[in-house]
């Protein structure tokens, strides 16, 4: 746990008061890292939800301050401004997922006429695996534009 908790691993094998060496030694057992692991996921997701559970309630509060005229107009631009940039990150990753999803599907339905074709036209299944690896290319340069900010 103090893995989990300390901001480095020589924080953490102080606080559970082993040596660095063993810390080494420990992280290589595989059922550690199985429980590692395991225990990171449930950390991450309660994290997720408690963020997401005060989402509403935040922006709420941002609302309030942007539309405050007691609020200087510097607070209150600064408001408005991350309330903007929330609903176009909202947007962005709901288009995204849209369009992995569709990427998925098409993907799926080459590779899956390639395997059929796998007992008869080789070339037909070639085709088909190149349509698919084509469609992964198209999918990991778009995703690489938008982690740049940019759009094609």
């Amino acid at each position: 746990m103090c893995l989990l908790t300390s901001p480095t691993s020589k924080a953490a094998c102080e606080k559970a008061g082993i040596t660095e060496k063993t810390a080494t030694r420990v992280k290589h057992d595989k059922e550690f890292q199985k429980i590692y692991a395991e225990l990171r996921i449930r950390i991450q997701t309660q994290v997720s939800e408690k963020a997401t559970s005060l989402m509403s309630e935040a922006l709420d509060s941002l609302a309030d301050i942007m539309r405050d005229k007691k609020c200087t107009d510097n607070a209150r631009v600064k408001a408005a401004t991350t309330i903007l940039q929330i609903g176009m990150k909202k947007i962005t990753e709901s288009e995204e997922t849209e369009m992995k999803k569709s990427i998925d599907v098409q993907i799926s339905s080459y590779l899956r006429l390639a395997e059929l074709c796998g007992t008869g036209d080789d070339n037909k299944r070639k085709e088909y695996m190149a349509a698919a690896e084509a469609l992964l290319k198209k999918a990991e340069a778009e995703s690489g534009a938008s982690k740049n900010g940019c759009e094609q």
